[in-house]
C-alpha cells in the first residue's frame, strides 16, 4: 500500500512540475511568444498528459487497496483530480483558456499530493500502532 502511495505521490509531483513549466510557456504565448512557444508550451502539456494519466492509474489503484483498510475510509476522494485531469487531458484550448485550465489543474494536483500526503501519514500512524494496512482488522 506504501508503495501505492510513492507512485501516486511520484507521478502527481512531477505532473505538477511539468505544469508549472506549461504554465509559464502559456504565460509567453499569451504575451506574444512566437512560434516556439507554442510548441514548447504544446510539449510540456503532453509531457503533463502522461504523468496525469499515470497518476491517475496510481489513485486508482490506491482507491481499490484503501477499500479494505479501517479508519481511512474516504480519506481519498479521486473524483476532483480525475475531472481535471479528464479535461485537461481530452481538449484542444486557445491560449488564455489552456492558461487557465492549467492553472486550476495545477490546483487539483496540489490537492490530491495533500491528500496522498495525509493517507501517508495515516498509514504510517496505523504501522507505528502495530496494525498493518490492509491486513489486520
Amino acid at each position: 500500500m506504501f508503495d501505492a502511495v510513492e507512485d501516486a505521490l511520484d507521478h502527481l509531483y512531477a505532473a505538477r512540475d511539468v505544469l508549472h513549466s506549461a504554465r509559464n510557456w502559456s504565460l509567453f504565448d499569451i504575451l506574444g511568444g512566437a512560434g516556439i512557444s507554442t510548441y514548447v508550451k504544446r510539449s510540456k502539456m503532453r509531457d503533463a498528459q502522461k504523468e496525469l494519466r499515470a497518476a491517475e492509474d496510481a489513485i486508482r489503484k490506491l482507491s481499490e487497496e484503501l477499500r479494505d483498510v479501517e479508519g481511512i475510509d474516504g480519506m481519498l476522494n479521486t473524483s476532483e483530480f480525475l475531472t481535471f485531469a479528464d479535461y485537461f487531458l481530452d481538449n484542444a484550448f486557445m491560449d488564455m483558456f489552456v492558461h487557465q485550465q492549467i492553472a486550476e489543474t495545477q490546483a487539483a494536483v496540489w490537492r490530491a499530493i495533500d491528500k496522498c500526503e495525509e493517507l501517508r501519514v495515516q498509514l504510517t500512524d496505523l504501522l507505528e500502532k502495530g496494525r498493518r494496512p490492509g491486513l489486520d482488522a
